[in-house]
């Protein structure tokens, strides 16, 4: 993909006065519409937002869409289904213990809506952050960070079955490889392309770096990371981090989202790419 002429569209005076951040963007695509789940962090709440595009004033904020008084909620991976919508957010308690449900709601609920289902799986002592959710041929992966700098997989046959450790799990281990996931992933003919989050001189938050997965099976896993990250720039050059980077598709273009820090509060970017041109990229 070539990133250029972002936009700014959901700064967080966009949603109040008082928020101090809006980041972790998914972009997905809804009967003719877009739409963008992100996180919040307005007062002493963590939550998600959504905002829908309008032809006339660029995106709409919607309001929350997932808040409790008990948990916080980032990173809302998004999964479309025949039977709705899922939601794999990255969740802990405010006392900081992560917990793993999968939210649900249904077409025409969507975007609001969103119950809580039963736990994926047990989390025991393991800390599990910023989940993706890949289908392939039958079997669902599920990509996660540990806390620990590893990035690492589960696999079952269905949303609610038994998860089991992939055997290649962890598979990228390191300070300054991309060991927790930071956005969505495309699909391309040569793979899966998925983006991490990459930690550089200015520490967690600074840049991404792809992933491209050339096969992905209960057996194993085989990739290639790309040497060269996705930095803050490419957005605007007065940003100094961006650690998410999420895809949609249409017939027409390739809409993307991104979240960039320009020394003060996280925002949220987007660009759109013409399918003649992002073939040539």
């Amino acid at each position: 993909l070539r990133l250029s002429e972002f936009e700014e569209i959901i700064p967080p005076r966009l949603i109040s006065s008082s928020c101090e951040l809006a980041a972790d963007p998914f972009i997905v695509s809804v009967e003719n519409s877009l739409y963008v789940f992100f996180e919040v962090i307005d007062d002493d709440s963590q939550f998600i937002g959504v905002a829908k595009s309008s032809d006339e004033n660029g995106y709409e904020y919607l309001g929350s869409c997932l808040q409790s008084s008990e948990v916080r909620f980032s990173h809302p991976f998004i999964h479309g289904s025949d039977n709705g919508f899922y939601m794999i957010p990255e969740q802990r308690t405010y006392q900081k213990k992560p917990t793993n449900y999968l939210y649900h709601t249904s077409e025409h609920q969507f975007p609001f809506g969103w119950d809580r289902k039963a736990s994926l799986f047990e989390t025991g002592l393991e800390d599990i952050n910023d989940r993706i959710l890949i289908q392939s041929n039958g079997v669902y992966y599920l990509l996660y960070g540990d806390g620990g700098r590893r990035l690492r997989c589960r696999f079952a046959t269905s949303l609610d079955g038994d998860w089991r450790p992939h055997p290649s799990s962890p598979f990228l281990i390191g300070k300054n490889l991309a060991t927790r996931p930071g956005g969505g992933f495309l699909r391309t003919t040569n793979g899966l392309l998925v983006f991490l989050q990459a930690e550089g001189d200015l520490g967690y938050g600074e840049r991404l770096r792809p992933l491209l997965i050339e096969e992905i099976t209960v057996n194993k896993v085989e990739g290639v990371l790309a040497e060269q990250p996705i930095q803050a720039g490419v957005i605007n050059q007065s940003l100094t981090k961006a650690h998410h980077l999420s895809v949609s598709e249409d017939d027409l273009e390739t809409h993307v989202v991104m979240d960039g820090y320009d020394e003060h509060r996280f925002s949220i970017w987007t660009t759109a790419l013409s399918h003649d041109s992002s073939s040539n990229s």
